[in-house]
């Protein structure tokens, strides 16, 4: 059937689309009303009606599955259902109406079981098909797939047709009459009836229904579904309680009565021969064989249900009726047959009158039902004897019968009721029943439960029960369990078996409840056996004398986390639950916690129950606080409301304040409302006393678990479904601890007692609980979660309805007066009609009772154990007994809760009642005049009817009240005019029979009030049943109850041990531990020690020995009952020993070393551990424990060490040495070693042991040995090894970049922070020095490097979410991290003293901690820098003997006499001088920028080393022309990297577009430096690009920069005017770029202060970076540009965040100052007219600022209309024709206008062979499509990733050789020599943030004087010989070795 799968599935894909039918068609709206779709259909017009066919006819589904949830079945469910009801006619034009009735109502139940079958697990189809539906409808059982398809099918068409006919029906005007008339009568009917009837297509199986009701949409609820709950759906009855037919079995079900059971059960014992005739009569009558001698009349009369007797044989006859009974299959009743019992001829006779109460009995269900069993259907044979059963539609519940009609007749016995109610339990008589008689056991089935059970059983959901004792709340939940757990074995046994609890304050209702819930499941198991097996079963059951289900009690483990699933379903009281829960919770030597009770031993504390309460407080309150109170209602408010009520559950002692009690509702909490201050001074004392006593109560109790499972995980596993019996019995925070064991919102059920709820005394309701619930399950927010529902079991098959008719007069007067103080319900019924209760009142002036004339102390009353005499308190019970005048039970009120007799007397409440007769009669005669004052002054009222309520609902037969107060006429006034009592004031004979109980009656008595902790009345009961022992055990029990000093605990200890010797087994031992609990409370500890080991409970036997300080006798115990001793108990007696350096005797108590080494494991008991490993030499396992458990790393490490051969070992020391190491050593620990603890040094010195044994190989690799080298190279300070670590390691894998990080920072620290000021000797005797720092620098600013965390002692937290880090409190980022706020001082940490922290958040404090830690080192090292000769000197005095700038600056360099040799600035020294400068600039590049102060002192350093760069680049080389070729860039490998770092420095002076800088950090340079840096940064940017051009080929015809426009006065006058421009005229120059604004200052100012190839340069860089920048994010593709701009201008596109673009004003401006440039270009230099070189250089410069403009108006977006781009063309069309260009402009000027000319040119353009970075590039990403031929001579780049693009850019570099350094620059110097300046230092933070910077700080500028003679030396120095001598192989040589570091 795995075929079906799929068409099932699209099934429902068409119900879910039905579902979703448009909101305005005709059918959508019948669906909205469908229960009027009948009446609409009727009702509807033409049109509408035939879209309606046509709707349902196209959209009928084609499968089971779709069916069942379809449209058309909820219509069609409709009509039948509103059809049988209006027109009862069998046919209708032709139409068979109860055959279309039968088709229907059987159709659902086939289709349900056709799409179980479909879904079922292949392996378990045979087993569970069904095959009642099948049968009904009239089908054979299917036996294939093919079989299925075809009865699918045809139903489905008859499901088709019969809705095409019902809908032509409706149209008829007869029959659209009768449903207008329904409708209206419908309209009549009572508010309370449901709104909507059942369908039987739709929903009978299908559970979901409630859920989606609720407000769970089918899509969560699938969700939901398929998440991993343990806990299985309750499927419907119909599949979860069907039994097997017995073989041979027809149509007619066979019900049988209890009565019927036992008639079989004998009968099969007695004459298996006759049991077989039974049966097989049985079996004739299932197949409706009603012949003559089947269907013999036995009792038949008016409106009565005819009784019959079918012959077995001669004297036997076969009693039964015709029935009409649900049908769980269908939505119907039906017919069948309920046998009553096996009787001869004699039986019949004796009890004829029996028969006729029984027939008038079922009568009594209506008219309706009588009628239905009397008719009979054709005959199907010509004997017309066999008959089919009829099906009817389903009628609602009977109510039970008013108190006046059909009582007993006279002479009916308590028995014949008893049999009454047994012949109304029927089961089903099936194959598993028929085992049972055969195999004789004799065990439950499942009776037929009514309409109002099967609708909570089938509840899917959480649900509240309410209804009196025998209303059958107990029999629904053993039902539902057994529902659960069938559902599950049949349907989900791949799931984990459901966890079902059962819980209840009673031990015997807990003992019935499982012993009957196992037989029930047991006997669903009998069906399947074959005969050889039930023979065996018989065989086995006959041996055995233990009851089917065990003992309840039997392995159930102590603890909850012991739980296991063979003990579910899991019945339990809540003491055993608690019990359980404590022993998880609770360690067994917890200590108080102040307050706090200790609840590991229940037994060792004495409960304060009412009784003890009553009897042993009560008398010590004062008498002020307890004068007019009952103590019972004390103790219940004081339960109840200020220590267990939901608001105590947020207070830290369990209990309200005295300022919350007081203020309480008096609506929530009426019962003191007017005496709370009264009633809280009490509850003060009654604390006071319990604290004395070292006692608690129930809410204490229950308050200390509540508050151990929030603070601890609960042990074991939830429960998924829960259900708690009599929760009237329980606190409300009980309820609230019960539904924390439930893991399923869905699965709990509440059941209680009305007549409980409004107990005396109770403050618990059941609107109390639910409201609570609903608040929590709110708060969980759980979308599965349905909203309860509550059920009112309103039936009592207990009490019959003369009871319950007068209690509830009471729960009237309740309700209208006081309507907050009870839950309000239905009112109840009985069963049965029963005798109203009599009212025996005085009959003269004596005032004496009838009662009490009939009997006297000559005359008693004999009371049997199920008749009592309930009296209001104590007192009145002492008074009562004082008269004599009745034997047997006397019982208060508050005792007779929960308990049930069938003779009661209630005895003179009124006359005791506080209340007077004023207020009586105001209440019962004047009820409508009572207004809300009065209700609320007379409260006590209330209290009272409470109690009398309580009194009436305690008899089950026969009810009198004996009451001669006048207190008492206006209630029984009252139920006098309600008819509802009989009252007699003299008697008329006996008044009850005296009614003999036998002793097993008394007996069973006693066990209740035994159960019930009623000892005293339990006493009296063994005592009447002759029972010694269990009188002197009930006598203990009570002892122990009213015992309050030591004294009497000892007497009842020595009680409890008399009794406890003349018993065996669990009596004893729990006789024993009653014994040992009162020894305890007297303080005898070695006595209850001693009655704890004859228990049998050796954990408490120990500890109290501990207690009594006998710790060998607690040893002893230990020795010889090891296993039986909690771990807790054990280890405190060894510790006992340990402690006092007796390990032998503790070790002693284990078995052996390896048991014991396991318990100090367990129990961490590390010390003793660690030193008997060593002991044992286990030193593996010895170390393990040093260095986890003790955290003792240099103990550890040393054993790992202890064998050098071991090579495991010493690799595991050599790990664990590292990490402690890293711990300890991370960067910023200030003192090194010597400040830290004492560990550190050990490990050190490990470290170094560990480094000499690196002759022997142990696997580990050489990472280990480099971390260990680098740790003891910080031990012992030697900078120079870490250095050449540092260094050696930044070039391997990035797994050494924490190593890295680490040994760098421990030799700046030493170097920088320990050792004064740096000196220069030390910078030149140390060439790594830089190089270090430089990696140094670059390491410690990759904050987000998770890599590097680790050498700031930053770790990953195992078991944590995803970037969740340790920070150590010892380290030294942690402070910075408190500073932040980002975590907080008094944040806890963990067993490594470390705090949690995010990743976000490590980041942060590295940048506030690092950054201004490395930018005081890096001025430190720079100062150290500059403090050095030779960048100290003049480079142009050294070189000229002359200073240019002495004219007009100070010059800030030294000026020392030149001596001969050697010169201080020879070839070698000024490569030297070249890469420090070029190693700090690199330095500079990673240097942070936290804040905009920042930023100024970081950019003010770059601009000086931009500065000295150029100073120290240009001078030598620049000045003198080809000159360039003495620089040997192998001597300077940084080279390279730092003129890209200084391209980036340039971009973001020049070129990059300009943005107000926001609040906060920034990077950006500041607008005044900026201004100041430009005419340097010109300068530079176009030195690069010089020094690119020359080192690819030496022939440049690039001319040198004549010195006087930079060196000379008036260039320093140049830069102030540039200042005072920008801040006076320019008033956007923030955000103008500054090559903009450079070259608008100079044209417009006309200034001669320019170079022409600086002037082109500055145009081209500012066309291309408006090009870069305008592309926003959109990726780098197909745009052409010059290759040298892309790479200097790197920066605008390889950033990962959007350029900002340039302002379009900006771009405008430059094409403005266009023309200008482009007129002064030829006379940048002053010439008056341009020949030669300079003309091939004027045209060089021509071309590319040509194409710079032409692309710039070919790509870029301001430039996307011919209007705009016809600027262009018209600037570059005005060049003047004289003027040198590049041959695509003389083409252009010949044709104006024309674009795509002047482009093709460009592209087929050849840069000049000095310009290959000039030539264009086409950049393509390689995924962008096909790449066709590049335009012209452009070349292509395709590229994959910007880096990828970076990285192909640049051109390769060539071969180049240098000249020598010529010695002609070496002039001799003046002979006047001046005094060399003050030493060149880093100005000081402080400074620069109060000053503005000055040109000095920025340049050093030559005095024009210098300029002069400097340039004759130039010319005479460059026809001068070369050759200078000196060793730069050797110097090269030391570069590479240095790299190769």
């Amino acid at each position: 059937m795995a075929s079906r799968l799929d068409a099932t599935c699209h099934g429902e894909r068409e119900s879910s689309s039905l579902r979703n039918l448009e909101p305005c068609s005709t059918l959508s709206g019948i669906l909205r009303d469908a229960e009027n779709a009948a009446l609409k259909i009727s009702e509807m017009d033409g049109g509408s009606y035939t879209t309606l066919s046509e709707e349902l006819a196209q959209s009928f589904p084609h499968n089971a599955q779709s069916f069942l949830d379809s449209a058309a079945a909820t219509v069609l469910s409709r009509i039948t259902s509103t059809l049988s009801e209006i027109d009862q006619r069998s046919k209708i034009d032709g139409v068979d109406m109860n055959e279309c009735w039968r088709a229907v109502v059987l159709a659902g139940p086939v289709l349900h079981e056709i799409v179980g079958l479909y879904n079922q697990v292949p392996t378990r189809t045979s087993s569970i098909i069904r095959s009642k539906p099948f049968v009904d409808i009239g089908v054979q059982v299917p036996s294939s797939e093919e079989e299925l398809s075809q009865i699918e099918t045809r139903i489905l068409e008859d499901q088709k047709g019969i809705l095409k006919c019902y809908l032509a029906l409706l149209r008829r005007p007869d029959i659209a009459e009768r449903m207008r008339r329904y409708s209206e009568d419908i309209s009549t009917r009572s508010k309370d009836r449901p709104s909507e009837h059942l369908m039987p297509h739709a929903q009978i199986g299908h559970t979901s229904s409630r859920g989606n009701t609720a407000g769970v949409t089918s899509a969560a609820s699938e969700d939901l579904e398929a998440s991993s709950s343990t806990y299985a759906p309750v499927r419907s009855a119909k599949a979860l309680f069907y039994f097997e037919t017995a073989e041979g079995f027809g149509q007619w079900p066979i019900y049988i009565a209890a009565s019927a059971t036992t008639d079989l059960r004998k009968l099969r014992k007695r004459s298996p021969v006759l049991f077989d005739a039974a049966v097989d009569k049985i079996r004739e009558l299932s197949n409706g064989d009603f012949s003559s001698g089947n269907h013999v009349l036995l009792s038949d009369t008016e409106g009565t249900v005819p009784l019959f007797k079918a012959r077995i044989a001669d004297d036997s006859r076969l009693v039964y009726s015709v029935d009409c009974v649900p049908d769980l299959d269908a939505d119907v009743d039906r017919q069948a047959i309920r046998i009553y019992g096996v009787y001869s001829h004699a039986q019949l006779s004796r009890r004829d009158r029996f028969w006729n109460e029984l027939a008038r009995d079922l009568g009594r269900q209506g008219e309706v039902y009588r009628d239905r069993c009397r008719q009979r259907s054709q005959p199907r044979n010509t004997g017309k004897n066999t008959y089919t059963p009829l099906m009817f539609p389903k009628l609602s519940e009977p109510t039970a019968p008013d108190g006046d009609v059909h009582l007993l007749p006279t002479g009916s016995t308590d028995a014949d009721a008893m049999d009454l109610l047994a012949l109304h339990r029927i089961v089903i008589f099936s194959k598993a029943l028929l085992n049972s008689f055969l195999a004789e056991l004799e065990i439950p089935f499942m009776a037929q439960p009514s309409v109002s059970e099967t609708e909570i059983i089938e509840h899917d959901a959480s649900c509240f029960v309410i209804g009196r004792s025998g209303t059958g709340k107990t029999w629904t939940m053993m039902y539902k369990t057994v529902a659960i757990m069938r559902s599950w074995e049949l349907w989900d046994p791949e799931r984990a078996m459901p966890r079902v609890m059962f819980v209840t304050r009673s031990s015997m209702l807990a003992d019935h409840v499982h012993s009957t819930t196992i037989q029930l499941l047991e006997a669903f198991k009998l069906g399947s056996l074959t005969d050889e097996e039930l023979s065996s079963l018989s065989e086995q059951r006959a041996q055995s004398t233990e009851t089917l289900g065990g003992e309840r009690r039997r392995g159930i483990p102590n603890n909850w986390s012991a739980l296991e699933d063979k003990h579910f379903p899991l019945f339990v009281t809540v003491e055993e639950l608690y019990s359980m829960l404590e022993a998880d919770l609770v360690p067994t030597n917890h200590a108080n916690d102040g307050d706090e009770l200790d609840i590991g031993d229940e037994s060792l504390l004495s409960s304060v129950s009412g009784n003890r309460f009553v009897k042993t407080y009560w008398s010590h309150f004062p008498r002020s606080l307890t004068k007019g109170l009952d103590p019972m209602s004390v103790f219940s408010e004081i339960l109840g409301v200020v220590k267990g009520s939901e608001a105590t559950l947020g207070t830290k002692e369990g209990r309200l304040t005295r300022t919350v009690y007081t203020s309480l509702s008096a609506r929530t909490y009426p019962t003191f409302a007017s005496q709370r201050d009264s009633l809280y001074g009490l509850f003060e004392a009654y604390v006071r006393h319990t604290r004395i006593r070292g006692e608690r109560d129930a809410a204490d109790r229950t308050h200390a678990l509540l508050r151990r499972l929030d603070s601890a995980r609960m042990p074991g596993l939830p429960v998924d479904f829960l259900f708690v019996d009599e929760v009237q019995d329980n606190l409300i925070i009980d309820m609230l601890l019960l539904r924390s064991l439930c893991n399923n919102p869905n699965g709990l059920f509440w059941a209680g007692d009305t007549a409980q709820t409004i107990a005396v005394g109770s403050s618990f309701t059941f609107n109390e609980l639910k409201s609570m619930i609903h608040r929590l399950e709110k708060r969980q927010a759980n979308p599965l979660q349905v909203p309860p529902s509550t059920f009112h079991l309103a039936v009592n098959y207990r009490s019959h309805s003369g009871i319950t008719n007068c209690a509830q007069t009471v729960v009237d007067l309740l309700t209208t007066v006081w309507s907050d103080s009870l839950d309000r319900l239905g009112p109840e019924h009985g069963w049965r009609a029963g005798p109203k209760p009599i009212f025996l009142g005085s009959s003269g002036m004596d005032q004496l009772t009838a009662f009490e004339r009939q009997y006297t102390r000559t005359s008693k009353l004999q009371l049997g154990s199920e008749q009592c005499v309930i009296v209001r308190d104590e007192a009145a019970r002492d008074a009562f007994h004082s008269r004599g005048i009745a034997t047997g039970l006397v019982i208060t009120i508050y005792q007779s809760k929960g308990l049930e007799f069938d003779d009661v007397f209630l005895y003179h409440l009124f006359e005791d009642s506080p209340v007077s007769l004023k207020q009586w009669r105001t209440l019962c005669e004047r009820t409508e005049d009572v207004t809300d004052v009065w209700a609320e002054e007379f409260r006590s009222i209330c209290r009272e009817l409470k109690m009398l309520y309580v009194a009436l609902t305690r008899a089950r037969q026969r009810l009198w009240i004996v009451d001669g107060s006048e207190l008492a006429l206006p209630m029984v006034n009252l139920w006098t005019r309600r008819n509802v009592i009989e009252t007699h004031s003299r008697e008329n004979g006996p008044l009850t029979s005296s009614r003999h109980s036998s002793s097993t009656d008394w007996a069973k008595q006693g066990k209740q009030f035994m159960d019930k902790r009623e000892f005293d009345l339990a006493r009296q009961c063994f005592e009447s049943a002759g029972l010694p022992l269990e009188r002197d055990i009930a006598e203990a029990y009570l002892l122990q109850e009213t015992a309050s000093n030591a004294s009497e605990y000892s007497s009842t200890a020595e009680a409890f041990e008399a009794c406890a010797k003349m018993v065996t087994g669990e009596r004893s031992k729990q006789l024993l531990l009653a014994s040992a609990a009162c020894h305890h409370r007297a303080g005898d500890w070695a006595k209850s020690a001693a009655a704890f080991l004859r228990a049998g409970e050796f954990t408490k036997c120990v500890r109290q020995y501990c207690k009594a300080g006998m710790m060998e006798d607690a040893r002893q115990v230990i020795l010889c009952h090891r296993d039986d001793v909690h771990d807790n108990i054990l280890k405190q007696v060894c510790m006992h020993f340990f402690d006092i350096n007796e390990r032998s005797k503790a070790i002693d108590m284990f078995s052996s070393t390896d048991e014991a080494v396991g318990f100090m494991k367990a129990h961490k008991l590390y010390r003793a551990l660690a030193p008997f490993l060593e002991d044992l030499q286990r030193i593996r396992e010895a170390a393990e424990v040093y260095l986890h458990d003790l955290h003792d790393v240099p103990h550890a490490v040393d054993l790992f060490f202890q064998d050098p051969e071991d090579a495991v070992m010493v690799a595991r020391g050599t790990q664990e040495l590292l990490k402690g190491l890293w711990l300890r050593l991370t960067v910023g620990s200030k003192d090194g070693v010597h400040s830290q603890h004492a560990v550190l040094p050990s490990l050190v010195l490990l470290a170094t042991r560990r480094l000499s044994m690196s002759d022997v190989s142990y696997g580990d690799s050489k990472e280990a040995e480099n971390e260990l080298s680098a740790f003891v190279a910080i031990a012992e300070k030697n900078i120079k090894q870490l250095l050449r670590l540092g260094l050696q390691l930044s070039h391997s894998t990035s797994r050494y970049q924490a190593l890295v990080a680490v040994s760098l920072d421990f030799a700046f620290t030493f170097l920088l922070d320990e050792s004064g000021p740096l000196e220069s000797d030390t910078l030149m005797s140390t060439p790594s020095l830089l190089p270090a720092f430089r990696v140094y620098s670059k390491v410690s600013t990759e904050y987000d490097n998770g890599a590097i965390w680790k050498a700031y002692g930053v770790h990953k937290v195992s078991g944590k979410k995803l970037g969740s880090y340790a920070l150590p409190r010892a380290s030294f980022l942690y402070n910075t991290a408190v500073a932040l706020a980002v975590v907080g001082q008094t944040q806890n940490t963990n067993n490594e003293g470390e705090v949690e922290i995010t990743s976000t958040s490590v980041i942060r404090v590295l940048r506030a901690y690092i950054g201004a830690r490395l930018r005081r080192r890096t001025s430190i090292v720079a100062a150290a820098c500059q403090r050095l000769d030779i960048l100290r000197l003049c480079v142009s005095y050294a070189f000229t003997g002359c200073c240019p700038r002495s004219s007009h600056v100070a010059c800030t360099a030294d000026h020392y006499p030149v001596p001969s040799d050697p010169h201080p600035l020879d070839e070698t020294h000024l490569h030297i001088r070249l890469r420090i400068v070029t190693q700090l600039v690199l330095v500079y590049e990673t240097q942070p920028c936290e804040s905009t102060d920042d930023a100024i002192i970081v950019w003010q350093a770059r601009c000086h080393w931009m500065e000295s760069f150029l100073v120290t680049i240009y001078v030598p080389f620049f000045e003198l022309g080809s000159l360039l070729t003495v620089l040997r860039p192998d001597l300077v490998p940084e080279l390279k990297e730092a003129c890209r770092v200084l391209r980036s420095w340039i971009c973001e002076i020049l070129f990059a577009a300009r943005q107000q800088q926001s609040r906060g950090t920034s990077s950006r340079i500041s607008d005044t430096l900026r201004i100041r840096a430009i005419p340097r940064a010109a300068l530079l940017s176009y030195v690069l690009d010089r020094i690119d051009d020359h080192l690819r080929d030496t022939t440049s015809n690039r001319q040198a920069i004549p010195p006087f426009l930079w060196y000379t006065a008036s260039y320093e006058i140049l830069t102030e005017k540039l200042a005072e421009h920008s801040s006076a005229h320019e008033s956007s120059h923030y955000q103008m770029p500054g090559a903009l604004l450079y070259l608008r200052f100079l044209l417009e100012r006309g200034e001669t202060h320019f170079h022409r190839g600086i002037m082109a340069h500055l145009a081209q860089g500012l066309c291309s970076a408006f090009i870069l920048s305008d592309r926003g994010r959109r990726p780098l593709n197909n745009i052409i540009l010059s290759r040298r701009w892309l790479v200097n201008l790197a920066d605008l596109w390889t950033t990962s965040h959007a350029v900002h673009r340039h302002d379009r004003g900006h771009v405008w401006d430059l094409l403005d100052l266009f023309p200008s440039l482009l007129e002064r270009l030829p006379l940048a230099e002053g010439e008056a007219t341009v020949t030669g070189e300079a003309s091939n250089v004027i045209m060089d410069e021509m071309d590319s600022m040509s194409k710079a403009l032409f692309y710039l108006g070919y790509w870029h977006s301001e430039f996307k209309n011919d209007g705009n781009k016809s600027c262009i063309l018209k600037i570059l069309s005005d060049i003047s024709k004289d003027c040198p260009k590049p041959h695509y402009l003389y083409v252009f000027q010949d044709h104006q206008d024309n674009w795509d000319a002047l482009r093709m040119g460009i592209v087929w353009s050849i840069p000049p062979r000095s310009r290959e970075w000039d030539q264009l590039v086409e950049v393509q990403v390689a995924d962008s499509g096909k790449h066709g031929k590049p335009p012209g001579k452009v070349v292509r780049v395709i590229h994959n990733s910007l880096d990828h693009l970076l990285s192909i850019l640049p051109l390769p570099d060539k071969a180049y050789a240098s000249i020598p350094f010529p010695t002609s620059w070496l002039q001799a110097r003046l002979s006047e020599s001046r005094p060399p300046s003050p030493a060149v230092r880093a100005p000081d933070s402080d400074e620069v943030s109060k000053r503005s910077p000055t040109p000095a700080d920025l340049v050093v500028v030559p005095s024009p004087e210098a300029v002069e003679t400097h340039e004759s030396l130039v010319v005479r120095g460059a026809t001068s010989d070369t050759g200078a001598g000196h060793d730069v192989e050797g110097i090269a040589r030391d570069i590479q070795e240095n790299d190769e570091l």
